[in-house]
C-alpha cells in the first residue's frame, strides 16, 4: 500500500511537467535513424515492464489486444484542434516514439497499462480546467456588476441640470465603461474557449477507453 502510494506521488510529479502538447508531439514523424534508436529504448523498457508483470488470473477476460486482428481499433487523436486518423490500435502503439518525459511517465506507470494512466491524466486536467472556467465566469459576473454601477452613474450625472460641471467625471466614467465592456468581452471569449478545450479533453479520455 505504501509503495503504491509512493508510486502515485511520483506519477503526480511527472504529470505536472507533462502537458498535452508534449504528449501529442511523440506521435509526429521522425527521421528513420532517430526513430530506430528511440524504438530500441522503448523496447527495452517494454521488456523490463513485461518481465515484472504478474501471471494472468484464472477466469479473467483476455485482453482485447490478444484477441487477434479482428479486434483492431481505429481511433483518432487531437493535435492543435485537428483530429488525425492513426490506423489500428496495435500499429499506432508500436510506432510510438517516446520523449524523455514520456519515458519517465511510462517507467513510473509500473504494471498499470499506459492508456489507463493517460486517462487519469486527462481526467485530472479536465477537473482543473473546469474549475478554472468556473473561476473566470465568477470574475465575469463581478465585471458585469461593476459595469452596471458605472452605467447607472453615467446616466445620473448626465441627467443633472449642471451636467457641464460633471463633464470630466462623465468622460472618466465613460472610459471606465469602455474598459469594462472590453474586459467582459475578452473574458467571456476566453471562458468559452476553455470550455471547448474541456470538451476536447473529454474526447481524449474516451479515446483512452478504446485503447484498453
Amino acid at each position: 500500500m505504501h509503495q503504491e502510494k509512493l508510486q502515485q506521488e511520483k506519477l503526480k510529479a511527472v504529470k505536472v511537467r507533462l502537458n498535452f502538447e508534449e504528449v501529442s508531439r511523440h506521435f509526429e514523424s521522425r527521421t528513420p535513424r532517430r526513430r530506430k534508436d528511440l524504438r530500441k529504448s522503448f523496447k527495452s523498457k517494454h521488456i523490463r515492464s513485461t518481465s515484472e508483470s504478474p501471471e494472468p488470473r484464472h477466469g479473467r477476460s483476455e485482453s482485447p489486444r490478444k484477441k487477434g486482428p479482428e479486434r483492431e481499433t481505429v481511433f483518432k487523436r487531437l493535435e492543435k484542434g485537428v483530429f488525425y486518423k492513426l490506423g489500428d490500435k496495435e500499429k499506432s502503439i508500436s510506432n510510438v516514439t517516446p520523449t524523455p518525459v514520456l519515458d519517465e511517465f511510462i517507467a513510473l506507470s509500473g504494471k498499470t497499462e499506459i492508456p489507463k494512466v493517460m486517462k487519469i491524466f486527462f481526467e485530472q486536467q479536465i477537473a482543473k480546467d473546469e474549475a478554472f472556467t468556473k473561476y473566470i465566469r465568477d470574475k465575469i459576473d463581478d465585471v458585469k456588476a461593476s459595469l452596471t454601477r458605472v452605467r447607472t452613474t453615467i446616466r445620473e450625472m448626465e441627467s443633472k441640470s449642471d451636467k457641464d460641471a460633471w463633464k470630466d467625471a462623465i468622460d472618466c466614467f465613460k472610459e471606465t465603461k469602455d474598459m469594462l465592456e472590453l474586459k467582459m468581452s475578452r473574458s467571456t471569449q476566453f471562458a468559452d474557449e476553455n470550455f471547448d478545450g474541456v470538451k476536447e479533453l473529454k474526447v481524449h479520455s474516451a479515446i483512452m477507453d478504446l485503447c484498453e
